[in-house]
């Protein structure tokens, strides 16, 4: 009783201020454009997408940004595979692009098999629909409907009271996580709200599931899970192989090992990794450093990194503003002689949709962010089967938990964080080079659990039956 009349109170505050932005986007001064480029967003071509809408839809996704995209893929496509048509509220103008490609390409294959808008956040009310005002309650047409991981607003948990009226068989929650949240107090009452609202929960982590057992209330018949859906999709990207053509020109034949990829790189890992320590590293084991920048055509982290390389006397960078630039390089300066060893070298690739792929042909793969706010995607090297180093701004990372749940088997396992005062980036070179390439280096990569080997490699046909659809 208490959890659902918390529920009505946040919902009529919801209302009550979506109200007040939405008044305050019209205002034709500086303080107030995001709102108003919000609620531009949120209405272009609104009537065209409410035409277009069918009575009927297998599955409804309720999505954050290109992240939760990405988590929910594989659920998604085991809707449109089996034939089942799907629709899709993303919150983020980021996401656009890609859910855009996602639906063409799906429609062209099976017409009106996707339908796709963003969520209705300034413009939401149930009740006045006037001057581009969007109740959310009337175009939710999904049998099941799916959250990802949080942006748990109101009018979406609402929809548990509607489930009977709108035929809707079971609500799921994917990707949950309580990480780094308060489990006590008005905070707990907070999540129980949440949680509560879900027939169906899969969580990120075993930790996270432990959590939730251990601190929230269960409901009687609710399912609860633990399963890892992105995992699936990195592998089918690293299994396609795709892009790895001219990146294995790179590198050095039959030696993986001597590979190291710098993804997401920072300006703040500069410090860290390039030291001098580490540059003799690079050379005494002639290692190829391809580094991936997390901001693109970023001149100030380029700059400085050429400027620390050259204050030590390397002078071997070399910088690919695009894919044809790479290809070119590749075909001018690698010989097609057999048994040839790319010399070592360090290679900044200013361009994106390579990184995934790239992991498959590389040893140890640092993973930038964790000198900003958080690190970026462990799982993805993780995958490939690289040994995996980040910085240590973990908090925020199931991937780093699931990492430590289904790595036993790697060399870095339970030691992947390095920092600038204990143990080093090129105190980790050094470990990883005298194993992998002085020891042992046709030493093999690490392997995963047999419970994360079954997550990339299930069927969309075995999710659907884990997922009861």
């Amino acid at each position: 009783m208490w959890i659902n009349l918390f529920l009505y109170v946040f919902l009529s505050f919801r209302i009550v201020l979506g109200r007040i932005l939405f008044i305050l986007s019209f205002i034709p001064l500086s303080p107030f454009r995001p709102l108003k480029e919000r609620r531009l967003f949120e209405s272009d071509n609104f009537t065209a997408l409410k035409s277009d809408v069918q009575n009927r839809y297998h599955g409804t996704f309720f999505i954050s940004s290109e992240g939760e995209f990405e988590e929910v893929y594989e659920v998604m496509m085991s809707f449109l595979e089996h034939q089942k048509s799907i629709q899709i509220f993303y919150t983020s103008p980021s996401v656009t692009k890609k859910i855009q490609k996602f639906s063409q390409q799906s429609n062209e294959l099976t017409p009106k098999s996707v339908w796709a808008m963003p969520l209705p956040v300034l413009t939401f009310c149930p009740f006045f629909l006037r001057n581009g005002m969007v109740n959310l309650w009337s175009l939710v047409r999904g049998e099941s409907v799916f959250l990802c991981r949080y942006d748990f607003f109101p009018e979406i948990l609402f929809l548990k009271f509607f489930k009977k009226k709108k035929n809707i068989r079971q609500m799921t929650l994917l990707s949950a996580t309580l990480k780094n949240k308060t489990l006590q107090g008005l905070k707990r009452f907070y999540l129980s709200t949440i949680y509560q609202s879900f027939d169906q929960i899969v969580f990120a982590t075993q930790k996270d599931l432990a959590l939730y057992q251990n601190f929230l209330p269960k409901l009687p018949k609710q399912s609860l899970k633990v399963f890892n859906f992105r995992a699936k999709r990195i592998y089918n990207r690293i299994s396609r192989g795709e892009h790895l053509e001219h990146f294995q020109k790179l590198l050095p034949e039959n030696n993986q090992n001597r590979v190291v990829i710098i993804g997401s790189y920072w300006d703040s890992d500069r410090e860290v990794i390039f030291q001098q320590e580490s540059i003799n590293l690079f050379v005494k084991h002639s290692l190829v450093i391809l580094i991936f920048p997390h901001k693109l055509k970023d001149e100030r982290t380029f700059k400085n990194l050429k400027s620390t390389l050259q204050g030590q006397n390397w002078n071997n960078l070399v910088y690919f503003e695009n894919f044809t630039s790479m290809k070119t390089f590749c075909e001018k300066a690698v010989p097609s002689t057999p048994n040839h060893s790319f010399p070592s070298g360090i290679y900044y690739l200013d361009f994106s949709g390579y990184l995934v792929e790239g992991y498959k042909s590389c040893g140890l793969a640092y993973v930038g962010g964790g000198f900003e706010r958080s690190i970026h995607s462990v799982l993805e090297p993780f995958t490939a089967q690289c040994e995996v180093l980040c910085g240590p701004k973990t908090y925020r990372s199931t991937e780093f938990d699931l990492m430590e749940e289904h790595g036993e088997k790697f060399y870095f396992h339970g030691r992947h964080v390095v920092d600038e005062l204990g143990w080093g980036f090129s105190d980790a070179l050094q470990d990883y080079t005298e194993n992998f390439c002085v020891k042992s280096p046709s030493l093999s990569r690490g392997e995963t659990s047999k419970e994360f080997k079954h997550w990339c490699e299930i069927s969309h046909g075995e999710i659907r039956s884990m997922l009861n659809l």
